[in-house]
């Protein structure tokens, strides 16, 4: 249980780093040339925030199981975790027609970074909310893959488009 609560301390510091990621993507989204991508920006934003709030509340419930031995503990985890999740996985998905707005074609290192990033993007945040709500542990799992390989993708894609201007 010791080794449980250290992770657990370690999530938190996590949290702020994710949180602050989506948020600078949601308001870069916001400035999206296209009406309908911009009007996205604000609900990933707010969704996030929404998720952050949850992932501070499942870390506490498993602290109060870990730490406090709290039996009554147990059965709020799960229901944070879900609704983290699905939250998580909606920004993804509504962030995934940003990144192809960016792009300039296929011709360019650019253009295929900002391909692969909105189809792994749109594959994993629509697979991942699906599990989110259907509860299923191994879909939340398998969509988390596609979200680890968009976030090694995010960071030179955004650097080569802010080298752009």
């Amino acid at each position: 249980m010791a080794e449980m609560t250290r992770q657990q301390y370690i999530d938190f510091g996590y949290i702020p780093s994710y949180t602050l990621l989506f948020i600078c993507i949601g308001i870069l989204q916001w400035r999206s040339d296209h009406r309908w991508i911009a009007a996205l920006g604000p609900l990933c934003i707010v969704l996030i925030l929404v998720a952050a709030g949850f992932d501070v509340a499942e870390n506490f419930a498993i602290l109060g199981v870990t730490e406090q031995h709290d039996p009554t503990a147990w059965a709020s985890i799960r229901p944070h975790s879900l609704v983290k999740w699905a939250c998580a996985f909606l920004v993804i998905l509504l962030q995934s027609p940003f990144y192809l707005s960016l792009k300039e074609g296929f011709a360019s290192l650019r253009g295929w970074l900002a391909g692969i990033l909105a189809s792994v993007a749109f594959v994993a945040g629509l697979f991942g909310f699906a599990s989110s709500m259907a509860g299923s542990e191994r879909g939340i799992e398998l969509a988390t893959l596609g979200l680890l390989v968009s976030m090694l993708i995010m960071p030179p894609f955004l650097w080569l488009e802010s080298r752009r201007a």
